[in-house]
């Protein structure tokens, strides 16, 4: 696995990515790419501060579920840092289902496949125990802890 980052990539682009089509090249799109989905963008140069850089969104029904899932959490989440962030349960339901159907996807495989190896070849077995310190200050990494511990890796 030489280059683990264009793996995944490409794991996420044949399962729920969406391809980027230049503003102006839509005419041109192919069959594949319309039956994967895709996102129309507007790049300018110097754009103005009402310029839309995303212009249309086309996600076939096959990949909805993930870009929903997605969405939900946008709004579990203070933007002005000066307020405190109060996690509510049924927030705690919608991370833990999103992580759930991440943690199942094949980009994700690519990763855990991956780590496990370099853990293997290092001699390393005790993937959880070394994960641990990290998982303690984050109610997402608590459930991405959670996830872990209840799948096989």
């Amino acid at each position: 696995m030489s280059d683990i980052y264009q793996q995944i990539w490409d794991a996420d682009q044949k399962h729920c990515g969406i391809k980027a089509v230049k503003k102006g090249d839509t005419e041109t799109i192919d069959a594949a790419t319309k039956t994967q989905g895709y996102v129309v963008v507007d790049e300018k140069k110097n754009a103005g501060e009402d310029h839309k850089l995303i212009v249309e969104v086309v996600i076939p029904a096959a990949k909805e579920e993930s870009y929903t899932r997605v969405a939900t959490l946008f709004n579990n989440y203070t933007l002005d840092q000066t307020k405190p962030e109060i996690n509510k349960p049924e927030e705690a339901k919608e991370v833990q289902e999103f992580i759930q159907a991440v943690y199942k996807s094949p980009p994700m495989k690519v990763a855990r496949d991956y780590v496990s190896q370099q853990y293997l070849q290092r001699g390393v077995f005790a993937l959880r125990r070394t994960a641990e310190p990290m998982c303690k200050s984050s109610s997402i990494v608590s459930s991405i802890k959670t996830t872990i511990q209840e799948s096989e890796i």
